[in-house]
């Protein structure tokens, strides 16, 4: 199940995941758009029965054509 909404319109966006399986977790994803091509991505996972935590980062490039 995951829930989202925009911190700052446009621009900041938040979703929170929570999995329902036998193994569970979360999931927490932060989205911020410096224009309408590029945007950083942080994450954070925790599956439990696990002793470490999961980070990472992502660039996102968006290329238009026709």
């Amino acid at each position: 199940m995951t829930v989202g909404t925009d911190v700052v319109r446009n621009r900041l966006e938040v979703n929170y995941s929570s999995f329902l399986s036998a193994v569970g977790g979360q999931k927490v994803e932060l989205e911020y758009k410096f224009n309408r091509s590029f945007s950083l991505i942080g994450s954070w996972r925790n599956m439990e029965g696990q002793d470490k935590d999961d980070f990472g980062g992502d660039l996102r490039f968006r290329f238009e054509f026709e």
